[in-house]
This record gives structure tokens, sequence and C-alpha cells, in this order.
């Protein structure tokens, strides 16, 4: 048996599983800003006792790598690497965007645009397609201006597709006819990490956990905290 631990902190959703042989058989998850920090190592805890493993038995770690919250990834990801240190485990880097999209993806179907919000004014943005059982991006990870949008997905030649991830509320407000598209609800969850990551799993497409940081997309300067995420791991 396979079993791997996957992560989602890109946003104010703190969300772990514990995936056994690609199905999801532990899962915590809750939506509460700044709570992460808290709540990640104790989900992540439950979940492995749930499954009834300890960390060493897991074959990896994904990870939402982000664009998103500064802080949420900092916390996901440095969590992910005191993990894969203590018990030589290697990790799996997910873009939050693609993983949001993923499950929506159907071979020769139509593309799935993602978004999250950014700063006022500004959402998260990338489109993909499946082609031949592989993802392709048809518009790369990037931030824009809310009435940005229509020009983007002109240069891309999109016109029809699937629209999901809570930055879609940015586009509603801003009054945008999104009459061409199919709106879907679904949220970030670490189960769509998991899904994303089980074909760099199969092709051992893990990332150098030395070097590894979340792709914030914006510089950012961090603020020295006042304890440090590895303190908190018991693991």
């Amino acid at each position: 048996m396979t079993h791997f631990l996957a992560l989602e902190t890109a946003t104010s959703i703190c969300d772990v599983s514990v995936i056994r042989d690609g199905i999801p058989i532990a899962h915590r998850g809750l939506d509460q800003a700044r709570s992460h920090a808290e709540q990640l190592v104790p989900m992540i805890q439950e979940c492995l006792l749930e499954a009834a493993i300890e960390p060493r038995d897991l074959k990896a770690i994904a990870v939402s790598s982000g664009p998103g919250s500064y802080t949420g990834l900092r916390i996901g990801v440095s969590t992910a690497k005191g993990l894969a240190y203590a018990n030589d485990i290697p990790i799996i880097g997910v873009p939050t965007l693609e993983a949001l999209a993923f499950s929506l993806l159907e071979s020769g179907g139509k593309p799935v645009v993602t978004l999250l919000p950014s700063r006022r004014g500004e959402v998260y943005l990338a489109a993909f397609e499946m082609l031949d059982a592989e993802v392709h991006r048809i518009v790369n990870e990037c931030v824009i201006k809310v009435d940005a949008f229509p020009e983007r997905l002109r240069e891309a030649k999109i016109g029809t597709g699937t629209l999901c991830g809570p930055g879609v509320e940015r586009l509603i407000e801003s009054g945008f006819d999104l009459s061409r598209f199919t709106r879907s609800d679904l949220g970030l969850s670490s189960k769509y990490v998991a899904f994303a990551a089980l074909g760099r799993l199969e092709k051992q497409l893990f990332e150098d956990t030395s070097s590894f940081e979340p792709y914030y997309l914006r510089e950012f300067i961090a603020r020295k905290a006042s304890r440090s995420v590895f303190d908190r791991l018991p693991f």
C-alpha cells in the first residue's frame, strides 16, 4: 500500500488528507483565517492516527505551493519541510490553481479557468486544459487587475469553459458577462492537491526539499515569527 499526505493552506482554508493507493482515507478541514499555525499540525496528527500509520510510513508529502496567502503558504510549506526532514520523505509541490482545476479537467474538454482573490481589485489567474491525459497551461499563473480579465482571456483565445475558485466572486461583483462560462462551486481542498499530485508521485517528480519555497507570485518580505513552525512539530 502507498500512503501520502496532502496539505492545502493557500487561503483561509486549512485542510489535510491522507491518501492510500489514490483514495482519501482520512480528512480534516477548517475554513478560518489565521488558524493555520495552531491547527495544521493537530490535523495532521489526527489524520495519521485515523489512517493508523506513522509519518515514516508516508511515501511523500504533497503541498499546495501557491499562489495565495503569504502566511498560509509559508506555514504549509514549512510544515511539509519539517516532516520531510524528520522522516526522510520527499515533497511534491502542487500549484494551487492547478489543484483547483484538476478535478474539473476532461481530456479534450473545455478549458478550466481558476481564480483566487489577491489584493483589492486583483485576482490570481490561470487556465488549463487536458490533452492526451496531460494537464496543459493555456494561461500561466499570473496576478491581474479584475478589469483586465476579459482581455487576458481574449489574448489566450478562451471563449468558453469552466470558471472556479473564490476569485470568481470578484468578476461577478464587477458585472462581467459570464454567460458563456459554466461556474463550478468546487473550493480548495487537500483532496484536490492529492489528485493533482498522483501523476507526479508516479513519475517521482519531487522537489529539492532544501530549496523548495512557496510560489508567491509577488515580492514577499517575511516578518520574523516569535516562534518557528518547526517548534510545533512533534514528529
